[in-house]
């Protein structure tokens, strides 16, 4: 955008930005309202897991076990919101552009990752699964990026400490989960827990597409989020064009911006409200005001996704 953009595109990127910033608002809201608990008025998916006696080869899970995808799910969807927050600040600021494509690319991941834990195609074993696999993946990146500290004390002891508690993680698969279908042998993404594994981004995407996002392919999204976000795409993302010159232009219209919004709060409201609907939450009054001002500002932003249907 430039100084040349008229007043109503102006107050158009202000609503944008001030919805996006409301995601932020809103979760914080409901959490305090009780969001990632089950309801006590009426039955919901979640008490049902939390009551669900499950076991491995070392007798009955702790019983706080049933709870790490739910528990998951709510951290990555209060980063999600925290995305979506800073997304808001930036689509406000006319002439600041490129780094909405980094942020909206999170926003999608972390909501695309939260929907893959509590899947309601998902029973609620294969849900703990997941969660334990993310728990894994993530112990071993971070055991990987302490290999690469520079050398000293602070790097021996968190080289200790990460492979310590990768090490625990390991070992308890044994004693969680059935021996058959599961192996933790090579990278992460050959790693098996009973017979499932750790889905990568494009899968995620895809599969939280076919169920939120109807007609919208999201292996194809994922790889062109990717891309717009990384360096190695700069000159090849939409509104940049070189003169005879040589000299680059790069210009972005309210459309454009627009579809990256509608994007990053459809993948933030499916994801609230999976998780809303698995605690049997998804009639408070706060978020049916809030889906009456997203609207608002963004007609059709609000599809009726499979995962919603599902749980409700």
């Amino acid at each position: 955008m430039t100084d040349a953009a008229g007043q109503r595109e102006l107050e158009r990127l202000a609503e944008f930005g001030t919805l996006l910033q409301s995601c932020r608002t809103v979760f914080l809201a409901l959490f305090e309202q009780g969001l990632h608990e089950p309801s006590t008025t009426q039955p919901s998916e979640a008490w049902a897991d939390f009551r669900t006696l499950l076991a491995g080869p070392a007798g009955l899970w702790p019983a706080d076990f049933v709870r790490q995808p739910r528990s998951t799910a709510v951290k990555l969807l209060h980063q999600q919101a925290d995305y979506c927050s800073a997304m808001g600040v930036l689509v406000s600021v006319p002439e600041v552009r490129d780094p909405v494509a980094g942020l909206l690319r999170s926003v999608v991941e972390y909501g695309s990752r939260g929907f893959w834990l509590l899947d309601p195609e998902a029973g609620i074993r294969v849900r703990c699964i997941r969660a334990y696999l993310t728990e894994l993946v993530s112990l071993y990146h971070s055991l990987q990026a302490y290999k690469m500290a520079p050398e000293g004390h602070a790097r021996t002891a968190a080289k200790a400490d990460g492979k310590a508690r990768f090490k625990a993680a390991k070992a308890s698969v044994a004693q969680l989960f059935q021996t058959e279908g599961t192996s933790l042998a090579d990278d992460p993404g050959k790693w098996t827990i009973e017979g499932h594994r750790y889905a990568g981004w494009t899968e995620i995407t895809r599969a939280w597409a076919k169920a939120c996002a109807p007609g919208l392919d999201g292996a194809a999204l994922y790889e062109l989020l990717a891309v717009g976000a990384h360096p190695q795409g700069f000159s090849a993302t939409a509104g940049l064009t070189f003169d005879a010159d040589g000299q680059g232009t790069r210009v972005f219209t309210v459309k454009q911006v627009e579809k990256q919004v509608r994007l990053a709060i459809g993948s933030f409201y499916s994801a609230l409200t999976v998780v809303a609907n698995y605690h049997g939450q998804h009639q408070q009054q706060l978020l049916v005001d809030w889906e009456d001002e997203l609207l608002r500002v963004l007609p059709g932003v609000l599809t009726t996704s499979k995962a919603g249907e599902q749980q409700a």
